[in-house]
């Protein structure tokens, strides 16, 4: 069983991330579109070398937490980003920083808060299932008041773009239960598709 090794990640690692993108994801107008939805980016920002080099650069700089994973030979394999609000909620104007409420009203799980939660902001893995399972036992190894991971899927995220997006989710995390029907309104962070479909949330809980 190969092993693999997670450290915090540093700007120099740029270069070896932008490679590992077009690795995992090579040209495809759905997937990049979904991607772009994901990260709650136009998709030139991640189309583009220069602009993408500049947005996982400061996923890097700003967020919470992210870690590069190598394996035994020292070739980068994964890389995470974890922050203590979604994207979609930093990305939206005024929103504000409370993702609590809509969470759990949606969820109906008032114990999960910003206190003990933290959101994907992006995760790129190249293949192996275990590299996420490293990921996630370093991150909840260092941060002994976390209780949940969290994902949040934008409604407008195609199913045949969620296939290749949340391969990386499959194996350790589940889709959380929608106890309410309300949808958000269509300027709000969480807003629904136009067909009606609210987003998702995904959970890995320690």
């Amino acid at each position: 069983e190969p092993a693999f090794f997670v450290r915090r990640a540093d700007p120099d690692d740029i270069d070896t991330l932008n490679a590992l993108y077009d690795r995992i994801y090579p040209e495809d107008a759905v997937v990049l579109e979904s991607l772009a939805y994901f990260h709650a980016v136009d998709r030139g920002v991640l189309n583009k070398a220069e602009q993408r080099t500049k947005f996982l650069l400061s996923l890097i700089e700003t967020s919470f937490i992210a870690v590069t994973v190598e394996d035994e030979e020292s070739h980068v394999v994964g890389f995470a980003v974890l922050d203590d609000t979604p994207l979609q909620l930093s990305a939206t104007e005024d929103a504000g920083t409370d993702w609590e409420s809509w969470f759990q009203d949606t969820f109906e799980l008032p114990g999960i808060d910003s206190s003990n939660s933290l959101w994907f902001s992006t995760c790129l893995i190249d293949g192996d299932p275990s590299i996420m399972c490293e990921i996630l036992r370093t991150i909840f190894s260092t941060m002994p008041e976390l209780q949940s991971v969290l994902t949040f899927v934008p409604a407008t995220i195609t199913e045949e773009g969620a296939m290749k997006v949340l391969q990386p989710f499959q194996s350790h995390f589940a889709q959380l239960d929608m106890m309410s029907e309300e949808l958000m309104a269509m300027t709000h962070w969480a807003a629904p598709s136009v067909e009606g479909h609210p987003p998702m949330g995904l959970s890995c809980n320690r």
